[in-house]
């Protein structure tokens, strides 16, 4: 029953008056908040009658009021075009562009509105505030000191004044225009947050704090408000209401691009780097030519570990805003971090450029770079830039051993193994727990054939680190050319117990075996090395050789062959698949071989001899006379190559030649004697 007499009490609208005018109507539905309708009821209008004043002008409103600046400004134009003494159009549409940010047409439309109407106070008003936009703060405080004297009751141009004094800096005219807008209107939101900035900037943060949470009272929809008040706390160390403050900023303004950077900050500052990130993000989608918020970003990134995502944020930050000396300092660091250490050289080069006085402070972050810098032309391989980079941060940190040590790696993996020696000692001297430089100072000894100091200098590294597996390896090396085997073996144990894929340590260890005078143990780490590493030409060549040791020809015959297939370069598994041939009495095939062996190294006497050998088998005694003879030239004390040509030149008759050449052999080596005098010796080459 209830429901049924309130029903029955509404009343319909009463119909329009059939003599309204459709102004009226377009009236009506504005004052009813249906824009749209307006804007019908007005197209009607301005469709029979297109020079109808009125009607452009209300329709220009109507689309005001329903946020469409731009159509509205097109309406106010026409205005003008009918009647270019419309002041209120002129007014109206220099509106639309500061909504716009057309702050430059906006301004030239006050200035016509005030050729028009000196004394329009409004328009002094807007000429201010565009103005301002423009950052002409002097210009706008003489507009608006304007207004004041049209109408010194009124508020706005105060408020307008002192907004321009506080951008200009200049905070006590800026805190006396303020206190008039007060004074005329209590409760002026506006003013109250203007004064809480001048408090702000002035180091009255409390005070700061009291007026923006006023504004706060008079208008909670203030989203300028929360988020300046959030900036106070935030300089006050009060994070956590600096947040709640920017995230009321944004829920009344989601597009409010400042808030989310502070916030980001914040957040970084808290360590919640998911949170900052997303924040800066959405900063650079709202504002994608804001410098600071990439610069925010790549801060964030860098914390986050992410250095190379850091450096692209900092050099769009710079392309926005060339020259900002933090950061290029904070593309710096980030930088290092990624490894990119010219780049950053030349960023602490261009802060230094512009701030000299940070030289000190900067030295051992651009000493810092040089070294990184250093570190990675070694590893590229580029050891002479690698010496100059060491250079440079030792120009800077003169007594830094590390630096030492690197250039001493450098120098030593260059061939330079004097200033190698001096570097790694001077770093030991600085420091003498530096691993490093023992390490190589080691391999710089045990380069000039000093292998006992090198063993001192390995030891006294693993003694330091006992996890370091190359000083392990390089000792080992140097205990085999000291015929310390069963040592060598040991140490390369340690390096496959810390590396246990290390196919060179299998091989090394292999020949350590065959130099202790066990085969099969090196074959089981042949193998090993072959299957950690299937590819590896060498540990199938190491492997042929044990084979042919032991006497297994076929088998070392295939492994050299799968050597020269993986390395067709490699000329002694050409010429030891030629020995195998040869003692199987393929001498067409061992001929080939030694053939490729000296294609591949010319000035091989072991090949000349070897082939000089299988010619003679073969019957060709003058290609076996030939390469007996190079052989002889390219080493003139090799008594072996003067027993074979003597013997060929038994065999041929040329007895003279024959004594010649055997008694040569015998004086370089007598203990051929019996070799050279049996009748087998001198018995004719066999033919095939």
């Amino acid at each position: 029953m209830l429901l049924l007499l309130a029903a029955g009490c509404v009343r319909e609208p009463p119909a329009p008056a059939e003599s309204e005018s459709p102004l009226d109507r377009a009236r009506r539905a504005l004052h009813e908040e249906d824009y749209a309708a307006a804007i019908r009821i007005l197209n009607g209008a301005l469709d029979a009658g297109p020079s109808n004043v009125v009607a452009w002008a209300a329709r220009g409103r109507a689309h005001v009021l329903a946020g469409d600046d731009e159509a509205a400004a097109a309406d106010f134009s026409r205005v003008l075009e009918l009647d270019p003494l419309q002041t209120d159009a002129l007014l109206a549409r220099a509106a639309c562009r500061m909504r716009q940010k057309r702050y430059g047409a906006a301004l030239a439309d006050y200035e016509e509105a005030i050729r028009l109407r000196r004394r329009d106070t409004a328009a002094w008003c807007g000429k201010a505030e565009a103005q301002i936009a423009l950052g002409r703060f002097e210009a706008a405080e003489e507009s608006a000191a304007e207004a004041c004297g049209l109408d010194p009751g009124a508020a706005r141009p105060f408020l307008l004044r002192g907004r321009a004094r506080r951008r200009a800096d200049r905070y006590e005219s800026a805190l006396a225009d303020y206190q008039k807008v007060l004074e005329r209107d209590p409760g002026n939101a506006e003013a109250l947050c203007g004064r809480g900035l001048v408090k702000k900037y002035t180091g009255d943060l409390d005070g700061a704090i009291a007026d923006y949470t006023a504004a706060l009272e008079l208008d909670p929809e203030m989203a300028g408000a929360y988020y300046n008040r959030g900036a106070a706390y935030a300089v006050r160390g009060e994070t956590a209401k600096a947040i709640a403050d920017c995230s009321a900023s944004i829920q009344l303004k989601p597009d409010f691009a400042a808030a989310y950077r502070n916030r980001g900050a914040l957040y970084a500052n808290l360590g919640r780097y998911a949170e900052a990130l997303a924040d800066c993000s959405e900063t650079i989608r709202l504002q994608p030519e804001l410098a600071d918020a990439y610069y925010n970003r790549g801060q964030v990134y860098r914390r986050l570990e992410e250095p190379g995502k850091a450096v692209e944020d900092f050099t769009r930050a710079l392309e926005l805003k060339p020259g900002a000396v933090d950061t290029h300092l904070a593309r710096a660091v980030a930088g290092e971090l990624a490894g990119r250490y010219t780049e950053a050289i030349a960023d602490y080069y261009a802060v230094l450029s512009e701030r000299p006085a940070l030289s000190a402070r900067l030295a051992p972050r651009l000493a810092d770079a040089y070294f990184g810098a250093g570190e990675t032309s070694s590893a590229a391989g580029d050891f002479g830039r690698a010496v100059k980079e060491f250079t440079e941060a030792l120009r800077l940190r003169p007594d830094w051993a590390a630096a030492h040590a690197g250039r001493a790696h450098a120098h030593a993996a260059a061939g330079e193994f004097d200033p190698a020696l001096a570097d790694a000692a001077e770093a030991i001297r600085l420091d003498d727990t530096l691993v490093r430089a023992y390490h190589v100072r080691g391999v710089a000894r045990a380069a000039r054939g000093k292998d006992t100091a090198a063993v001192e200098d390995f030891t006294r590294a693993v003694e330091l680190d006992p996890a370091f597996s190359a000083a392990y390896y390089n000792r080992a090396q140097a205990y085999r050319r000291l015929d310390m085997p069963e040592a060598a073996i040991a140490d390369y144990g340690m390096v496959l117990r810390l590396r246990p894929d290390d196919a060179e340590a299998y091989m090394a260890r292999g020949l350590a075996w065959v130099q202790h005078g066990m085969p099969d143990r090196a074959i089981a780490d042949y193998n090993e090395a072959i299957r950690v590493q299937p590819e590896f030409a060498r540990a199938y060549y190491n492997r042929g050789l044990s084979w042919s040791h032991s006497g297994n020809l076929g088998r070392a015959i295939v492994d050299y062959s799968e050597a020269v297939r993986l390395n067709p370069q490699m000329a002694e598994a050409f010429y030891n698949r030629g020995q195998c041939y040869a003692a199987q009495a393929l001498h067409r095939e061992a001929i080939d071989d030694f053939t490729a062996a000296l294609k591949l190294r010319p000035g091989f006497p072991e090949a000349h001899l070897s082939r000089g050998r299988a010619w003679a088998r073969y019957g060709k005694h003058a290609a076996a006379l030939a390469d007996y003879t190079e052989a002889i030239g390219l080493r003139p004390e090799w008594a072996e190559a003067y027993a074979a040509r003597g013997r060929l030149y038994a065999a041929a008759g040329k007895t003279e030649e024959a004594a010649a050449d055997i008694e040569k052999a015998l004086q370089l080596k007598p203990s051929l004697s019996a070799q050279l005098q049996s009748a087998a010796a001198l018995a004719p080459p066999h033919s095939p």
